[in-house]
């Protein structure tokens, strides 16, 4: 009966992995199809960018045969309106223009509000051209599709998987908790580590992260049974960042993104970003209210002021006036490399989002990694597709994908 439940569990993480790639393209193709179905056909939008009467028509045809992605930029769109500051002072009319515009950047782009927001299509970017060149979440999810092996890539958003396939480059100690079996481990990394981050694997944007102290719980056993009841986690040894991170903000571990793309020449790094929490939260994520700023990818230079996910943008931390533009990240060629060595390890997974915290015993460590990360557009106020366009040019995908360009 153990061989058994061994073998089943086994199969149960492995065997998708090994699906032949006629099946692997199949389950691409339907992703994507199903991702974008809801979008004006690309041969329209031309004529929809040009005539408002024929955008106006196009649009109500589109939301009246897709009720339910209608029914959900409402949500969103009310969403925002209600927690985002820069909506507020807006007259009937102007918001009645905004709507409408949201409306139609996410039937056109696949641009839900959020993003609207905080690449500026609400003040800045009104051109076609450069709207099209923003990346929206719906094409960003496509072209992820077109590149990663949708089955390895599975296996990476499970945060405890991917911690023992990388756990070189964490270089911090964790033990993950999924059943009674994990228990003595469990007991072993509490002995050892009183104060430690609770992460639930399968969630993202800082959501289900937390700083837990030992001393504080009742005991062992229940907080154990607490998380176990909870879902599928993973306990990391606190990471504890340099002091020229910290400066940033002292109460949340301040990180780089890096993009790694595996193509046809080796792996490429075109993407970068600094992500600084707010006075009082633990996590920095964009997602949790943090602030981010470009990085230029050859230097490791911050290029760009820095905004948070409500479009609001920063020449300096609010909380402690360090000044983002010109910002040097330390050892960046060391954050680079290890980047591209640890990409190495899943190389049908293509394309890869790295957060990387600074520490001064042991350098650049990885935080955890993205197998669908967002990029950041909104500090520069400009879309990075075209660059991505020319990137996936390089690459071997499993079907083919055209941006919107």
């Amino acid at each position: 009966m153990r061989l058994k439940i061994r073998t089943a569990n086994w199969m149960k993480r492995t065997l998708s992995s090994f699906a032949p790639k006629p099946v692997q393209a199949n389950l691409a193709k339907k992703r994507q199809a199903k991702l974008s179905e809801f979008m004006i056909r690309y041969e329209d939008l031309d004529a929809c960018e040009n005539d408002a009467k024929v955008r106006d028509k196009i649009l109500s045809a589109q939301m009246e045969k897709y009720p339910k992605q209608s029914a959900l930029i409402e949500r969103l769109i009310k969403k925002e309106f209600e927690s985002n500051t820069l909506l507020i002072d807006l007259s009937e009319a102007e918001k009645e223009e905004t709507i409408e515009d949201m409306r139609f950047c996410y039937f056109a782009y696949g641009i839900v509000p959020l993003e609207y927001m905080f690449v500026g299509m609400f003040d800045d970017i009104k051109d076609p051209k450069q709207r099209r060149e923003v990346l929206s979440a719906t094409e960003r999810k496509c072209f992820r599709c077109s590149v990663n092996n949708l089955f390895k890539a599975a296996i990476l958003t499970d945060k405890a998987t991917a911690y023992k396939l990388m756990k070189k480059y964490y270089k911090r100690d964790a033990v993950s908790i999924s059943s009674q079996r994990d228990y003595e481990a469990y007991r072993k990394f509490v002995a050892n580590h009183d104060k430690f981050v609770l992460k639930y694997v399968y969630d993202s944007q800082g959501h289900s992260v937390f700083l837990v102290r030992m001393s504080e719980q009742k005991s062992e056993k229940e907080f154990f049974e607490k998380v176990l009841n909870t879902g599928k986690a993973i306990l990391e040894e606190l990471i504890n960042q340099s002091e020229i991170m910290a400066a940033f903000n002292k109460d949340s571990v301040n990180t780089i993104r890096i993009y790694t793309f595996y193509t046809r020449h080796g792996i490429v790094t075109p993407f970068a970003c600094l992500k600084t929490g707010r006075k009082g939260q633990f996590v920095d994520n964009g997602g949790s209210g943090g602030i981010i700023a470009d990085i230029e990818p050859e230097t490791g230079v911050v290029i760009s002021e820095a905004c948070d996910e409500a479009g609001n943008k920063y020449s300096e931390h609010p909380d402690t006036g360090i000044k983002y533009l010109g910002f040097q990240l330390p050892e960046w060629d060391k954050a680079l490399a290890l980047c591209k060595e640890a990409a190495l390890l899943a190389p049908e997974v293509k394309y890869l989002g790295w957060d990387l915290a600074y520490t001064d015993d042991r350098g650049w460590v990885v935080v955890e990694v993205n197998t669908s990360g967002g990029m950041s557009q909104g500090c520069r106020r400009k879309g990075v597709k075209r660059e991505l366009a020319e990137v996936a040019a390089d690459m071997d995908m499993i079907v083919p994908y055209t941006f919107r360009l």
